[in-house]
Order: C-alpha cells, then sequence, then structure tokens
C-alpha cells in the first residue's frame, strides 16, 4: 500500500519583491532555496516582460520548461484570468473586463 503524499506548493510570483519584475530565474531560485518542487505559475517574465501564464507564447512555455527542469521544479496548477470576468459593464474598481 502506498502512502498518501502531501504536495507542497504556491503562487511562485509570490516569491519575489513586489518592486521588481517577476523574471524566471528570481522566482524559480526562491523556490529551489526553500526546498520546493512545485509551484502554481501565474505571472512570469521568460525575457519579454511579465505575462500572465495565458498570455505566454509555445516558445515561452518551452523555454519554461527548460529552465524549470534546471532548477528541479514542476508546475503543480496555474493562475488565470479564466472567471475573471464582469457580469454588467460598468466601472466597478477591477481591472476585470465585460464579456457579453
Amino acid at each position: 500500500m502506498t502512502k498518501p503524499q502531501v504536495i507542497l506548493t504556491g503562487f511562485a510570483d509570490e516569491g519575489v519583491s513586489k518592486q521588481l519584475e517577476k523574471s524566471i530565474k528570481e522566482q524559480f531560485t526562491a523556490y529551489a532555496a526553500i526546498g520546493l518542487q512545485y509551484y502554481s505559475i501565474r505571472f512570469i517574465d521568460v525575457g519579454n516582460g511579465t505575462k500572465n501564464v495565458m498570455a505566454l507564447t509555445m516558445d515561452e512555455i518551452q523555454t519554461i520548461r527548460e529552465i524549470q527542469n534546471d532548477f528541479g521544479l514542476n508546475v503543480s496548477s496555474i493562475g488565470s484570468p479564466i472567471g475573471k470576468v464582469k457580469l454588467v459593464d460598468e466601472e466597478d474598481g477591477t481591472k476585470n473586463r465585460y464579456v457579453p
């Protein structure tokens, strides 16, 4: 019988200063330094500016995969803006879009 496993993870972009760009190496260095093997990808800078995971190109995703392997990391989940939409087309103080 196999024992249950607990996987510790978190948003990698929370591991770097809010004032800094969320560079891939800063994020992965912080996670590897504290011994985590899994992370949730949300905002990341692969060299073309900080983007949400949903806006990454296939080339950027491939770069992330190569670098995460170098750091011994794996993705546990993604943080996407899916579902963050306004229900009515009115200003509500958020950056969420209205999608009819």
